[in-house]
């Protein structure tokens, strides 16, 4: 760490990192109730929590201008529990450079590899990455953030190239100013060349498993909550005998509980679908700790656009589809599929409406030209929703182990501080008594001594004065 002409300048050799999927999940669920608080108290925030000293000192750190530099990072994310498909992600970034006041970060290569128990899926490899955000000096406020790769490519478990982006590589940029109700995107560029795919039908149907694991657990992160209930009566009415929220009020609506809410498990106790949910709720011990899902958002936030996406061209040099019938694997023949510009200014509506404007643009230009490609690139809806009910389950379970691990050792703690607290009340015991006799052996000595001064300074006084004295 060094300091000087007003920068800090961090430099770390090589940085390990090792965690998991529910660490990260449990870890969001501490910090979920943040946001809970901001809801039910739009005064409520950070700042102001905060010691003013503390407070005070942040806010002069942030305009320090600082700068990090690692030789390499390496961070593996495990998943023994199955959050994500019991995947494991392998990330490793080289050359990190990261500059605050404008923030920049660069990485001569960053790589994010997927495992499967002990063999590899796929590898996403990325050089020269680079990426910028500054608060925008144009006319359209908010921030301005820029990303630059000079070569992108996926591989397989195997180290053959499946997909790479060739010519200048990617460039993007846009504007967003994030409004009540609505996200604003100006000034939105995306430049690339030629995508080139050479792959096939079983290595893209694993693609799209991972992704569906990661889409599932990224909405057990997003609708995942935990609260504390504190003090009864806990204001919720549940719908029926399903394990669904009617109304939340008082304790409930205060730690961010709303109608449509699911409730997963109070305590460490899961709740199966023929529970009696206040039955669980009055026997609970306060305080309560309550696991849930929030309902699926009905509404979408509205986005405002003005994005243009430059012309590139996807070229299959080769796609194989899985064996047929007869066990053989269909070539299909090369091709070259043109994807027009695609651009939309003061387009108004939601992320539903812009995907399907892009599938409009270029799915169906795809299908066209490529269809069997097509088709496996395509999600399934109903594999999806069970994905995530999976990973809701994993998500429960390992919370339940997680919450029965801490109440044991709560125990244990428990225990030990009462054995503790016996074997050192008996030591004050004994060395009290052991005190009480040396203090009383004290005493007799000390009042023996005082009779014999008194006894010889009576002598003295009666030989000198005389009886009357004495």
């Amino acid at each position: 760490v060094s300091f000087g002409n007003n920068v800090i300048e961090v430099t770390m050799a090589d940085v390990t990192l090792r965690t998991t999927v529910h660490t990260l999940h449990a870890l969001q669920l501490l910090v979920m109730p943040f946001g809970s608080l901001k809801a039910t108290n739009p005064n409520w925030s950070l700042k102001r929590a905060l010691p003013s000293d503390i407070s005070k000192g942040k806010s002069r750190l942030s305009r320090v201008p600082g700068r990090i530099v690692a030789n390499s990072i390496r961070a593996t994310i495990d998943d023994p529990d199955g959050l994500c498909g019991k995947l494991r992600f392998d990330i490793f970034v080289e050359s990190l450079d990261l500059c605050s006041l404008p923030l920049r970060v660069s990485a001569a290569t960053a790589e994010l590899g997927v495992r499967e128990k002990s063999s590899t899926l796929g590898l996403l490899r990325m050089l020269q990455a680079e990426m910028r955000h500054s608060f925008a000096a144009t006319a359209a406020k908010g921030n301005h953030v820029s990303v630059a790769v000079a070569d992108m490519r996926i591989l397989d478990g195997e180290g053959s190239i499946q997909a790479v982006v060739k010519g200048r590589g990617i460039e993007g940029s846009l504007t967003i100013d994030k409004q009540p109700e609505l996200l604003v995107v100006t000034d939105g560029l995306l430049e690339l060349d030629t995508v080139t795919l050479e792959t096939s039908e079983a290595f893209l149907g694993k693609c799209s498993e991972v992704l569906r694991n990661c889409q599932a657990a990224k909405s057990v992160f997003l609708r995942s909550r935990c609260a504390l209930l504190e003090r009864r009566p806990f204001g919720i009415t549940m719908l029926g005998v399903v394990r669904m929220v009617e109304s939340a009020t008082e304790e409930a609506a205060r730690v961010g509980v709303i109608p449509g809410s699911e409730l997963l498990s109070i305590g460490s106790e899961a709740i199966l679908a023929d529970a009696e949910v206040p039955q669980l709720l009055q026997k609970a011990e306060l305080p309560v700790l309550l696991h849930f899902l929030l309902p699926r958002a009905t509404r979408h936030q509205e986005l405002l656009l003005d994005v243009t996406v430059r012309p590139f061209a996807v070229r299959i040099d080769g796609f194989r589809s899985r064996p047929g019938n007869l066990g053989i694997d269909l070539q299909v023949q090369k091709t070259t599929v043109q994807m027009p510009k695609f651009e939309v200014h003061a387009w108004r509506g939601t992320s539903e409406s812009l995907i399907r404007d892009l599938k409009r643009a270029y799915a169906n230009r795809l299908a066209a030209g490529a269809p069997r490609l097509m088709a496996s690139l395509s999600l399934d809806a109903q594999a999806f929703s069970e994905t995530f009910q999976r990973a809701l389950g994993a998500s429960l379970r390992a919370s339940e182990v997680a919450h029965d691990e801490f109440r044991d050792g709560l125990k244990l703690a428990a225990r030990d501080v009462h054995r503790d607290a016996h074997r050192l009340l008996g030591a004050l015991d004994i060395r009290g008594r052991e005190a009480q006799l040396q203090l009383r052996e004290a005493a007799s000595d000390a009042s023996r001594d005082v009779g014999r001064l008194l006894q010889s300074a009576i002598r003295t006084l009666g030989q000198g004065r005389g009886t009357r004295v004495a």
